[in-house]
């Protein structure tokens, strides 16, 4: 986590800093020395040599001086620049005493270029190969370099031979102790510079991170947030400081809960979950939240760090998506699976305490002219509309549902007695039958509903939604715009209904309908000029079924559709045999029913028919109903001109 890495970083800096101040502190003491021997050796030098005087007296007063500018160097953070100053300062020096000493030759030029040389590579190899390297080489330097110096530096022996060679071995190993803490000085630096580059790192990610960020101590108290975490709580970041980090989580949630996270804390050492938490200005919102304990080195909890994000938006789809599993996208009305889990509990309710519970199905009646007159969008407009009527005039307790196009049902709760639920159902379809304002002129529709009643109507909700249907089908054949209470005997006729529309699809699928002409007679001439076909349906089981019963039901399931057109096509197929057996003057009459008129294409349809059978047009009557012209006029008269 970011704040590991940061407590890493701080704790690095820590000691590099230590590490610093240890050796800036030795190399202080040595600078000091340096110059402290420079300033006692030029009395000693003047005293034996007093023709080298003015030598010796630069030699006092440039050795401090330099020693003084590679403070200053260090103190400004030019390290290299302080290591040389040391080192050409001390070969001045040493040049000086071999000349004065009366060193010469090779043995003079050795003792000055060999800690040139060695100096060199205690500064090359740092740079070329790194820190562990260097540092070996500054030990190995000091260590093995003596004897390297003292035998390369020595003259031939003889008198005074003594005097350079340890004095050369002195400042060697001044110089190279010098090198090897500006070095060190130059590494703790170094660390310096990386852990402050870390530290600005984790402040920058701390500051500028998306996510809140929390940090508290022990007892929870806010020590610092970042300013993510102030713009979702809306709140300065001076408001967080020493507040308890808990007092801005939501309210909802019981203390088992909080103790959960403590005892995760303590266990795993961190939490996460999500967490609605509070604003300033008491709103609540969403987010996914983790909490990590930042621990000292013995284990103990010394503070923690809280990461948030706001998932608002999350749980807003998450809103939607439950809505659209549960509500109907056009009107907001619950759909079935909520009203079925109402009915659930309203019935199980209802068996607890002996109480009647009512369901109430209904449809618009006619709702199939509104969309095709008025278009589907308005169609829409009036199925929003119905809904909020009826939540209107409803009861608290109940619960409306739209099953689907115009169909809705009503679960009535709460019953003391049965007959309430009429009333319920009265106030509904009066409230439909009132005009509807769809932004033009007034639309006027009514409804037919079926009712079925807990526990004599049935013992489950399928049940209940089953019989409330077939009432609901019972209202539309006893003229619609009525409501009608489910029975025993409504049950028994919707499954004849049912039989009879399963056994009619069979009819035309098995070819078990035929057709009877009824002969029209010319009185003036006692000739047969025209017939009527009236279809038939004989049924399995050698009963002959009347139009009268099944023609209905054809209407109402929509076979009429293709019942007409098998109609059509037999008559004209055996009106055109007529005419081939010698009458060709005989016309053939098809009855043409509503649905057949204005929900097919039957000029389309009668052209084939004709151009498939031979038969003249002039030899087709088309007989339609009164009803079938009225219902639209206009449609109907462009069809059978």
């Amino acid at each position: 986590m970011p704040h590991d890495s940061e407590g890493r970083v701080r704790a690095s800096a820590v000691a590099a800093a230590s590490r610093e101040e240890d050796a800036s502190r030795t190399l202080r003491w040595l600078l000091a020395v340096s110059a402290a021997a420079a300033l006692a050796f030029a009395p000693f030098g003047i005293a034996l040599h007093p023709d080298q005087a003015p030598l010796f007296a630069a030699i006092a007063l440039s050795t401090p001086a330099a020693c003084l500018a590679a403070l200053v160097m260090m103190k400004r953070g030019r390290v290299r620049a302080a290591a040389w100053t040391l080192v050409v300062s001390t070969l001045m020096g040493i040049t000086a005493f071999l000349l004065v000493s009366g060193g010469t030759g090779s043995p003079a030029v050795a003792a000055v270029v060999a800690p040139v040389v060695l100096a060199a590579m205690v500064l090359g190899w740092r740079e070329c190969i790194g820190f562990g390297v260097a540092a070996l080489g500054d030990i190995l330097l000091i260590t093995f370099g003596t004897p390297f110096v003292v035998t390369f530096a020595s003259p031939v022996p003889g008198e005074g031979a003594v005097r350079p060679v340890v004095l050369t071995l002195l400042v060697f190993l001044i110089t190279s102790t010098l090198v090897f803490f500006v070095r060190s000085r130059s590494r703790v630096l170094d660390g310096l510079r990386k852990a402050n580059s870390g530290l600005k790192t984790a402040a920058n990610v701390f500051r500028t991170a998306n996510e809140g960020i929390a940090v508290t101590d022990g007892d929870c108290r806010v020590v610092d947030v970042n300013d993510a975490y102030c713009r979702m709580h809306g709140r300065e970041r001076q408001e967080f400081l020493g507040r308890d980090v808990r007092a801005d989580t939501s309210g909802r949630y019981p203390p088992e809960f909080h103790r959960e996270i403590v005892r995760s804390l303590e266990e795993r050492g961190e939490w996460s979950g999500e967490l609605w938490q509070r604003r300033a200005d008491g709103s609540e919102f969403p987010t996914l939240f983790s909490l990590t304990t930042l621990a000292d080195e013995a284990g103990h909890a010394e503070g923690y760090v809280g990461i948030c994000t706001d998932i608002s938006e999350i749980e807003q789809m998450r809103c939607r998506l439950r809505e659209l599993a549960t509500h109907d996208t056009l009107t907001g009305l619950a759909n079935r699976a909520v009203l079925y889990d109402s009915l659930s509990s309203a019935v199980a309710h209802a068996r607890r305490e002996e109480k009647p519970v009512g369901v109430l199905f209904f449809d618009l009646d006619r709702f199939k002219q509104v969309n095709d007159t008025l278009g589907h969008g308005k169609g829409d407009d009036l199925l929003v509309a119905v809904a909020d009527r009826v939540t209107r005039v409803m009861r608290g307790s109940d619960t409306l549902s739209r099953e689907g196009g115009d169909e809705f049902t009503v679960v009535v709760k709460d019953l003391e007695q049965s007959q309430l639920v009429e009333v319920v159902a009265r106030r509904v379809l009066e409230a439909l039958n009132e005009p509807f304002d769809l932004g033009g002129e007034p639309l006027h529709v009514t409804a037919s509903m079926g009712i079925a009643m807990f526990p004599s109507d049935g013992e489950d909700p399928d049940e209940l939604l089953r019989h409330a249907d077939v009432a609901m089908y019972r209202a539309k054949e006893l003229g619609r715009n009525r409501m009608q209470f489910f029975s025993s005997e409504l049950q028994s006729q919707f499954d004849r209904r049912v039989s009879m529309e399963n056994g009619l699809r069979q009819a035309l699928r098995q070819d078990e309908l035929f057709l009877l002409y009824q002969p029209q007679v010319d009185l003036r001439t006692g000739r047969v000029d025209a017939v009527e076909s009236l279809v038939r349906w004989s049924a399995r089981d050698g009963i002959v079924v009347m139009p009268d019963d099944f023609i209905p039901v054809a209407e109402e399931s929509g076979l009429i559709i293709p019942l007409g057109e098998w109609v059509l096509r037999r008559a004209c197929a055996d009106a055109s045999r007529l005419h081939s057996a010698g009458f060709p003057d005989v016309r053939v009459s098809v009855n043409v029913s509503a649905r057949q008129l204005h929900e097919m294409d039957l000029t389309r349809l009668v052209t084939a028919v004709l151009a498939e059978s031979g038969l003249p047009p002039a030899a087709l009557e088309l007989e339609v109903t009164e009803s079938a012209l009225m219902f639209d006029v206009d449609e109907a008269a462009r069809k059978l001109a």
